[in-house]
C-alpha cells in the first residue's frame, strides 16, 4: 500500500543516510570509500522516491482526519497513474459526504485540506500522463526517417555510410541476415519505407557449428548476432533462433580452446591514438565470420558474456562471475574488455584490461538483463506494435532442408602477431591533368587492371595483354573507354577524361581499395563509372550510371571501345 511504501522507504533512507555517515566507513582505503559512494546513492534513492510519493500521493503527510476515510486511503493497493488521475473522483465524493453539517469543526477542517490534496495528486497525475503521451509521440515522430539516400534500389540493400561532404553513398553494403542492420532493415519494412525485398536481399550464408547450420557474420562478433534480440522477439526452432544459440555455443567453445573467458565481439583494445583515445574495431570467432585474420586477435568484452543471458543464461553468469574475478569489474559495473593479443603487450605481460566504460555496451549489458529477470518487457512492448506485428512473419523464417555450407576453418594464430597493416586510404583526384599520372591497381592475382585518374590504363591476364598500352605519361591515351554522345545536339563527351579530353564541368577520380571510380558533370548529365576486379573470376567490371539532369527528355548514344590484342605485352 502506498502508506507502507512511505514508511518503509523512510525507514531505508534513514538507515542509508545513518550508514554513509558512519565513521566506519571513513574512505581511507578504495574499498571504504566505494562502500560509501554507494550508501550515499542509495540514499538519494530513496530520498527521491519519498518525493515522488509526496507529489502523487500528499495526504500521506496529514494527520488522520476521519478515521474511516484515512483507514480508505492507507489501505488502498498502489494506484497506476492512469487510476490515481481517476479514481480519486468517488474519495472526494466520500468526503463531501463526511463534511455534513454535524461535522466537527476541527474535523471538517482536516477533511478540507484532505479534499485539496486529493484534487492536487489527481491534477499531478494527469500532469505526468501528459507528459508521458508527449514523450511517447516525440519518440514516434524520431521513429520516422529518411531511408532513400541509403537504400540501393537495384540490389536492395543499405549502404553502410553516406558521405555528406562528397554527396555519394558508400561502396559498401549491408547484406548479411547475421547483422546488426536486419533489425533496421526490419523496422523500415514495418514502417512501410522500405520494400519486403530488402529483408530477403540479406545474404544467408550458412556454416555448421556443431553439427548446427548457422548463418554467417562478417566478423562473427557476439554484437552482430544478439544485438537486435535486446528489442526484437525470437521464435523457437526458426533460422535466426537456432542461430542464436549455436554461434553462442561456439564462442563458449573457442573461449574454452583459446584458455580464457569467451566473448568476443567489437569493442575496443590495446591501442590509443595521440590523444590517448583507445582504438575501436570489431573481434570474432573464426568460422562463424567471413573476414579473414579473426584468429590475430583475442580481445573479450564482458558485454558480449551479458548478451548471451538471453540465451544461454548459467553459462552468461558464470562467465561474467569469472570475468568479475579475473579483475574486470569496476566501479560503474564491467570495464570495456581484456586484451590478450601478444603483439600489443607489454614484454611478460599476458593480459591488458581496457579501463573504460561505454555507454552503449553498459545499456546492453541492462537490456540483456531486462530480458532475463523481467520476462522480456522490450520485446513484449515491440510485439505490441500494430506495425511490428504485421511484420513478424520475418523473423519465422525455417532452417533450410538443404543447402551448400561454407567451410571456413577456425585458424589459431600460433606465432606473435605482427603489427597490422593500415588500410589503404581512399585517394579523390579532383583533376585529370596531374603532372604525373596517378595510378590505381586492381588484382585478384590472376587478372589485372591498371587505371590512371584520367581514364587511361591497361587489362592482362596472367602473361596476356587483354588491351593495347603503350608506356607514354604525356599522352595516357591507351585503355578501354566509353563515349557519351547527345543525339540531338551532337555534342559528345567521354566517361573518363580520356579519350576526348572534354573539360568537364565537375570530374573526380577515387581510388579505393579494391576499385576505382569516375564521377563528372557534362551538359546537366552526370556519369558515375566503377571499374572493379572480381576476387573469384578472371573478369573485369565497368559499370556507368548516368543521369539526367535537365528539365527535358534527351536521347543518348553509348559506345564503348577498347583495342583488344591478346597477345604478350612485348609482342
Amino acid at each position: 500500500t502506498l502508506a507502507a511504501a512511505q514508511t518503509w522507504l523512510a525507514r531505508l533512507a534513514a538507515s542509508a543516510a545513518e550508514v554513509a555517515a558512519s565513521p566506519e566507513l571513513a574512505p581511507a582505503t578504495a574499498l571504504e570509500s566505494d562502500a560509501r559512494w554507494w550508501a550515499h546513492a542509495l540514499t538519494r534513492q530513496c530520498r527521491s522516491a519519498l518525493d515522488e510519493l509526496t507529489l502523487l500521493a500528499p495526504w500521506l503527510a496529514l494527520p488522520a482526519a476521519s478515521a474511516r476515510l484515512r483507514n480508505a486511503l492507507d489501505t488502498t493497493e498502489i494506484p497506476t497513474l492512469r487510476e490515481l488521475a481517476t479514481v480519486p473522483l468517488p474519495w472526494l465524493a466520500a468526503i463531501e459526504q463526511q463534511l455534513a453539517p454535524t461535522a466537527a469543526p476541527g474535523e471538517r477542517e482536516s477533511l478540507v485540506e484532505l479534499r485539496r490534496h486529493v484534487a492536487a495528486a489527481n491534477r499531478h497525475a494527469q500532469e505526468r500522463i501528459v507528459a508521458i503521451e508527449r514523450l511517447a509521440l516525440q519518440a514516434g515522430e524520431l521513429a520516422v526517417m529518411e531511408y532513400d539516400f541509403l537504400y540501393d534500389r537495384a540490389r536492395h540493400l543499405l549502404a553502410i555510410g553516406y558521405n555528406v561532404g562528397e554527396r555519394r553513398r558508400d561502396s559498401s553494403y549491408y547484406d548479411l541476415l547475421a547483422s546488426e542492420a536486419r533489425l533496421c532493415s526490419f523496422v523500415a519494412i514495418a514502417q512501410g519505407q522500405l520494400p519486403q525485398e530488402s529483408w530477403f536481399a540479406l545474404g544467408r550464408l550458412l556454416t555448421t557449428t556443431g553439427g548446427e547450420p548457422t548463418l554467417l557474420s562478417w566478423s562473427g562478433s557476439m554484437f552482430e548476432y544478439l544485438m537486435p534480440l535486446l528489442v526484437m522477439p525470437t521464435y523457437e526452432n526458426t533460422l535466426l533462433d537456432r542461430t542464436y544459440h549455436a554461434a553462442v555455443e561456439r564462442q563458449i567453445v573457442y573461449g574454452s580452446q583459446r584458455g580464457v573467458a569467451w566473448g568476443l565481439s567489437e569493442c575496443a583494445y590495446n591501442t590509443v591514438d595521440a590523444a590517448l583515445n583507445y582504438q575501436y574495431r570489431a573481434f570474432g570467432v573464426p568460422g562463424l565470420g567471413l573476414k579473414r585474420g579473426l584468429a590475430e586477435d583475442l580481445v573479450i568484452a564482458p558485454y558480449a558474456s551479458a548478451l548471451a543471458l538471453m540465451v544461454a543464461p548459467e553459462h552468461a553468469c558464470m562467465n561474467l562471475q569469472r570475468l568479475a574475478a579475473e579483475g574486470l569489474a569496476g566501479q560503474f559495473g564491467f570495464y570495456e574488455a581484456v586484451d590478450y593479443t601478444a603483439s600489443r603487450l607489454p614484454r611478460g605481460q599476458t593480459s591488458a584490461v581496457i579501463r573504460s566504460f561505454m555507454a552503449h555496451h553498459q545499456g546492453m549489458i541492462f537490456l540483456s538483463l531486462d530480458y532475463l529477470l523481467l520476462d522480456r518487457p522490450m520485446q513484449k512492448r515491440f510485439e505490441s506494435d500494430p506495425m511490428f506485428q504485421a511484420t513478424t512473419l520475418l523473423l519465422q523464417e525455417r532452417v533450410p532442408k538443404a543447402g551448400a555450407f561454407q567451410l571456413h576453418t577456425a585458424e589459431f594464430s600460433s606465432i606473435r602477431a605482427t603489427v597490422e597493416d593500415p588500410e589503404m586510404p581512399m585517394r579523390v583526384i579532383n583533376s585529370p591533368d596531374t603532372s604525373i599520372p596517378e595510378v590505381q591497381l586492381l588484382s585478384n592475382g590472376r587478372y589485372h587492371v591498371m587505371v590512371t585518374n584520367a581514364g587511361g590504363g591497361y587489362s592482362r591476364w596472367k602473361d596476356l595483354a587483354v588491351t593495347r598500352w603503350r608506356e607514354d605519361t604525356t599522352c595516357d591515351n591507351w585503355g578501354t573507354f566509353c563515349y557519351i554522345r547527345d543525339v540531338t545536339s551532337g555534342v559528345f563527351w567521354s566517361n573518363t577524361h580520356q579519350p576526348t579530353l572534354k573539360q568537364a564541368d565537375a570530374y573526380e577520380a577515387i581510388f579505393s581499395e579494391g576499385r576505382a571510380e569516375f564521377r563528372r558533370r557534362d551538359l546537366n548529365y552526370d556519369t558515375h563509372t566503377e571499374i572493379v576486379v572480381s576476387p573469384e573470376d578472371d573478369i573485369e567490371l565497368r559499370r556507368v550510371h548516368i543521369c539526367n539532369r535537365a528539365r527535358s527528355r534527351r536521347t543518348i548514344e553509348v559506345t564503348s571501345y577498347a583495342e583488344v590484342v591478346l597477345a604478350a605485352p612485348a609482342a
